[in-house]
């Protein structure tokens, strides 16, 4: 079903119907994961009315409805509030103040709170900890610490800015550990 929606997303970019978000020479619409969906779009309101007419499109098409209360939408910085205020009325949707968690990482429009950097801190020192108990040998502790604690903060690095901070930090539960 997901396959289907992708489609008619991509149609509707190629008939500029909905402007994708582009950073230098890359362009991105919108990725999956399982049954959620994260949409990249130009936040004006000719592109929000379009992708909301492709939604209700694909919902009508496979009976399938958008979860309201569980969908968000966050704005990079550059825009004013009233047109944040009328993009959510528009697409029905709440406007998430600073991040949103998308696959267990935050993506945010600009650095993200020490908070969130904690919280991803915090996720690998307790992975690790999880691990103490065990007598490892240094081979699988550096196995565990290549192929698993890396891509935590790995992945949210693709997603969002973290702090050199925060980073030194793992690195250090990292040596600890081994």
């Amino acid at each position: 079903m997901e396959q289907l929606l992708s489609l008619m997303l991509d149609e509707a970019v190629k008939n500029r119907k909905i402007i994708p978000f582009k950073v230098g020479e890359v362009t991105l619409s919108h990725t999956f994961y399982a049954n959620d969906i994260v949409i990249f779009i130009k936040g004006n309101q000719k592109t929000c009315k379009n992708l909301m007419n492709a939604i209700n499109e694909y919902c009508l098409l496979t009976g399938q409805k958008l979860n309201f209360e569980k969908s968000s939408v966050i704005f990079s910085v550059k825009y004013k509030s009233e047109t944040k205020h009328r993009i959510s009325q528009l697409l029905n949707v709440k406007e998430e103040k600073y991040s949103i968690k998308y696959m267990g990482s935050y993506i945010a429009p600009k650095k993200l709170e020490k908070s969130y950097q904690s919280k991803l801190v915090q996720k690998v020192k307790c992975r690790i900890d999880s691990w103490a108990s065990n007598q490892l040998s240094q081979a699988e502790k550096s196995i565990m610490i290549n192929s698993v604690v890396s891509s935590i903060p790995s992945y949210s690095l693709m997603c969002s800015w973290v702090s050199e901070e925060a980073v030194k930090e793992i690195i250090k539960v990292e040596k600890k550990f081994f």
